[in-house]
């Protein structure tokens, strides 16, 4: 039977505050104040946004002429939409343009944020884009989720004993499992336990699952607190999580050394986000 281990109070403290971080985060949309457009094709330029995860960038441009009473004069106007990077607002990564008149008429954009080199500030250019026509326009910008990165998760799992050469299963918290569009999932471990004639003590073999299945290739090392700090290998296990393989059940398989038992074995799991530290 798979053992669920409570966190200590400090990490549960650490947990607690990245829950509550992703909750807020994830639970807000962006909405964006109406932007006038100038009828001379001067550019405008949006309140800016954050993306801060990969992921599909998603939003809708509602474009309409906005003259006086409403009645545009002149009839249609042509206007221009565009995403940009705050990093260089000048160069357009997507754009649209749009006949319209007083009745608002809805563009639809999607943009691929594939690595994090493209995370930052973003904002929506606009302007009166038609050589004749020229009217001042409005822009309204309908709520959106932009990717946002949850965040890091770090904890200390309760403390266990390992008889000589035995095996059990050790549950990961869902508060410290991955999340997000993936990352780095780090075990480290230390413990007590002198398997004589090695003086750097005993050694425990961890190995990683997800939804049961063994997941990347187990590792065996000494404790982090090893009596001679320069044995090696340490017991650490540094996996990448990719997006596809962020849901799930994962847990750990911890098994004994043959030469002797250990105890106050004292397992730390964090989660590092791909784009985050």
């Amino acid at each position: 039977m798979k053992i669920k281990i409570r966190i200590l109070p400090f990490a549960q403290y650490v947990v607690f505050i990245s829950l509550l971080l992703l909750s807020q985060t994830g639970a807000n949309a962006t909405k964006l104040p109406n932007q006038s457009i100038p009828a001379d094709g001067a550019w405008a330029t949006s309140v800016p946004f954050t993306v801060s995860d990969t992921g599909t960038l998603s939003f809708k441009v509602r474009l309409r002429v906005n003259t006086p009473f409403g009645v545009p004069l002149l009839g249609e106007s042509q206007f221009e939409a565009a995403l940009v990077k705050m990093t260089n607002p000048t160069a357009v990564i997507v754009s649209q343009k749009r006949n319209v008149t007083s009745t608002f008429e809805t563009l639809t954009f999607t943009y691929e944020i594939t690595d994090c080199s493209k995370l930052g500030s973003y904002a929506i250019r606009l302007r009166n884009s038609g050589d004749i026509n020229r009217q001042q326009g409005e822009a309204e910008f309908p709520e959106f989720f932009p990717p946002v990165r949850v965040p890091a998760a770090s904890g200390i799992l309760s403390k266990f004993g390992v008889t000589q050469g035995n095996t059990i299963p050790i549950g990961i918290p869902s508060a410290l499992e991955p999340a997000g569009t993936g990352g780095r999932l780090r075990v480290t471990a230390t413990w007590d336990g002198l398997c004589l004639p090695d003086a750097a003590g005993c050694k425990l073999n961890y190995q990683l699952f997800r939804n049961g299945v063994a997941y990347g290739s187990s590792v065996t090392g000494y404790a982090h607190n090893a009596l001679f700090g320069t044995a090696s290998p340490k017991m650490t296990v540094d996996t990448d999580v990719p997006a596809e393989k962020v849901s799930g059940d994962w847990s750990l398989q911890i098994k004994g050394d043959s030469r002797g038992s250990v105890s106050n074995v004292s397992t730390t799991v964090r989660f590092t986000p791909r784009c985050g530290t």
